[in-house]
């Protein structure tokens, strides 16, 4: 089964590399079939390599927040240890307010970090912003 060679009908530059791909391989039948693939491909070259570089951004910035919450439920709590341990003397009023707000905060922080940051893997990119 040998198929015509229809070289003559590529363009110039397609015509010095046509005899090196098999015939199995796909063949652009125009000039216009060859860029709508060559910008598919850039556009999806692109789009993966902005994903890898967001899916960075994301983990850095959820590794920091987490550390920061860390940092200040211990400061928060190093305060209370010490105001127990009679080296430092704090308000009641706000010890009842700090420990209240500060867990709040926590919880808030999480939930943000966890509800926007990480959006689930099933989001299409095409339909982020539509509404539903």
């Amino acid at each position: 089964m040998n198929q015509p060679d229809d070289s003559s009908q590529l363009p110039a530059f397609l015509q010095s590399i046509s005899g090196e791909v098999d015939s199995d391989y796909w063949k652009p039948q125009n000039v216009k079939e060859w860029s709508e693939v060559r910008k598919t491909s850039a556009f999806i070259a692109a789009w993966e390599q902005q994903q890898n570089m967001e899916r960075a951004l994301r983990k850095a910035i959820g590794i920091w927040v987490f550390i920061l919450i860390t940092l200040q439920v211990i400061a928060v709590f190093t305060l209370v240890t010490l105001d127990a341990l009679k080296l430092l003397l704090l308000n009641e009023g706000i010890i009842k307010l700090l420990i209240p707000s500060v867990l709040a905060e926590v919880f808030g922080m999480g939930f943000i970090v966890i509800k926007y940051l990480f959006r689930p893997a099933a989001v299409n990119p095409l339909e982020f912003g539509k509404r539903k």
